[in-house]
């Protein structure tokens, strides 16, 4: 069983779409259960979910709740004779390392990333790791990230390093993708995808954009995603937005199909885990220009995207303009992109990595 808060936009929901529908090829029963604030819609990524047959359980999860949660999902384990339990997120895995105790199944959790930012993100961060303290194991989606884990005092020996997974999407045509978004067909095009959220910096998006628009050839840009910074992006980009350089179409339902109307992705995070993002891009035949953070820099290398620092605004504008302007170079990082993808990143191989996990902890005592 897959446990997990779903947020509305995020490489987590899309992890856990793979790990069903992987899972569901494998013949390998299993089903997720959402923790979902009563009244709330779910997520787009489970409705397509359920949609395609898989067993998608929404578990009521009022506001602070926390006893009844818990309560829920050890029911619901029960119910379902679940022989281990998966959690994503600090969320899940902080209910899920008691309810595991009390069912008395295996507790695995993937660890995407660290947020950190405010306080109580702090707190947050730190609950979820000393209770996964007590997991049977955990995946981190990155080298850095199994760095932080052992270094907070969970076993090394427990935590294991499974990177994510290049989803298999279909992508679009660039025309057909152009069209869907509104975007003229000719411009140069910069895309931007994700929760408008602290650590994902999408003013430094905004801010690129303009710097660019100033170019004699038009280059727009676009966003697709929504979060707690929408307003300050909308604020910080009247005049983009005005003169149709910036286009803000929110969350957009099967955002990865449409990379191919894109020039280039550009993601300006300040921390990462393994983004599903870029692994779309890569897989999408578009070149990618990424703040070297968190395992960005081990998924791109030397020759498959490129890298900055992050909160350098120049080293963001030279290397994307080297993108745009220079085909050779796009289209180097094109043919790099795609054969690492196929080399590193296959979802067939993937699977077998938790599948191996599994099944090595159901022959644990």
């Amino acid at each position: 069983m897959q446990v997990v808060a779903p947020g509305a936009i995020g490489g987590v929901e899309t992890v856990i779409t793979e790990l069903l529908s992987a899972a569901e090829v494998a013949g390998t029963p299993a089903i997720s259960a959402a923790l979902i604030p009563p009244g709330s819609a779910l997520p787009q990524a489970f409705e397509q979910l359920a949609a395609g047959g898989a067993t998608v359980v929404c578990v009521d999860a009022p506001h602070r709740r926390y006893v009844s949660h818990y309560r829920a999902i050890v029911a619901l384990l029960r119910e379902q004779r679940a022989t281990i339990v998966h959690s994503h997120g600090y969320h899940a895995d902080v209910l899920c390392r008691f309810a595991a105790r009390a069912v008395g199944i295996p507790h695995v959790s993937t660890l995407h990333g660290f947020v950190g930012g405010t306080r109580r993100g702090q707190i947050y961060e730190l609950l979820q790791l000393r209770a996964l303290r007590a997991a049977s194991a955990v995946i981190a989606v990155s080298q850095a990230i199994r760095e932080r884990a052992v270094q907070s005092g969970i076993a090394a020996a427990h935590v294991h390093v499974v990177p994510n997974a290049a989803p298999e999407t279909a992508v679009l045509p660039r025309d057909q993708a152009r069209s869907i978004l509104g975007l003229d067909p000719n411009a140069r095009v910069l895309g931007w995808v994700g929760r408008l959220s602290g650590e994902k910096d999408p003013e430094s998006f905004v801010r690129l954009v303009a710097s660019l628009a100033q170019s004699a050839e038009q280059t727009v840009g676009v966003i697709m995603g929504d979060g707690p910074l929408m307003p300050a992006v909308r604020a910080s980009a009247q005049e983009l937005l005005r003169d149709h350089q910036l286009f803000l179409p929110g969350v957009i339902k099967n955002a990865g199909t449409l990379l191919a109307a894109l020039d280039a992705l550009v993601v300006t995070s300040s921390t990462e885990g393994t983004p599903m993002v870029v692994l779309e891009a890569m897989r999408a035949g578009v070149p990618v220009v990424s703040t070297a953070v968190g395992g960005v820099p081990t998924m791109l290398g030397e020759d498959c995207g490129m890298l900055v620092p992050y909160g350098n605004d120049d080293a963001l504008f030279h290397a994307t303009t080297q993108v745009l302007s220079d085909k050779r170079l796009a289209q180097t990082l094109r043919e790099n992109a795609l054969a690492r993808v196929a080399e590193r990143y296959d979802r067939r191989e993937w699977w077998k990595q938790h599948e191996m996990l599994y099944a090595s902890l159901r022959r644990t005592p």
